[in-house]
């Protein structure tokens, strides 16, 4: 029998990247880092993620040109691991993946770059399993759920916690990333969930050796998803 997350709805084909088997591992980057160390963490990790996500919050669209410009002519990312967050005509500009808050409507028609060329995948983040329900029948081709653990980018507020991430991936078909909180300490637990992958910002954005950090999730992930 297929397995949920070998299907996915809504036509989307996935790239070289997405045709790895899970689980995948995402990047999540931006400030409060610089665009320097930004750029040379990814250099690092890019050979060991499948998905580095550029994320901006309170930058303009002229700032998410020129960092994903810069990431992608140092070769610290390549084009197709490239997912732009929030800022929809930079995704469109670049071909990257485009990934949504919660509260952002998704894109109608979605994003084509050229006629005749596959879209690029739209992800959203969630935060219980009835949004999680509600974004997949609008379309969304993946979610990231969390945060799962206390996080530092997330203070003071409570953390969803694995059994909400167990359900929201029972609930929907399209899969589900991890957020919030996760390091090498926590991903045999994160891979009992059923999800697809994590997501991490300062368990490689934080590590002494970026490269060598992202190896080591990338073996353990291998090992507890299989």
């Amino acid at each position: 029998m297929m397995d949920k997350h070998d299907r996915y709805p809504h036509g989307y084909r996935f790239s070289r990247v997405e045709q790895r088997s899970w689980p995948q591992l995402h990047l999540v980057a931006g400030p409060p880092y610089s665009l320097t160390h930004v750029r040379n963490v990814c250099r690092q990790v890019y050979p060991f993620v499948d998905r580095i996500h550029l994320r901006l919050k309170a930058g303009t669209s002229e700032q998410g040109m020129e960092w994903a410009c810069r990431l992608l002519e140092t070769g610290a990312a390549r084009p197709e691991q490239l997912v732009i967050n929030g800022m929809p005509e930079v995704a469109r500009y670049f071909g990257a993946g485009l990934h949504l808050p919660e509260a952002a409507p998704l894109p109608a028609g979605r994003l084509r770059v050229t006629e005749g060329r596959d879209r690029v995948a739209v992800g959203v983040s969630v935060h219980s399993p009835d949004t999680a329900e509600a974004k997949e029948v609008l379309g969304a081709d993946y979610l990231y759920f969390g945060h799962v653990y206390p996080s530092p980018s997330k203070p003071g507020l409570p953390p969803r916690g694995i059994e909400m991430l167990k359900e929201t991936v029972a609930r929907v078909s399209i899969p589900v990333i991890a957020i919030g909180g996760i390091d090498d300490s926590r991903l045999e637990e994160v891979a009992e969930s059923g999800c697809a992958g994590a997501a991490v910002i300062s368990a490689l954005m934080e590590a002494a050796d970026p490269g060598k950090a992202a190896w080591a999730m990338r073996q353990a992930m291998e090992r507890y998803w299989t």
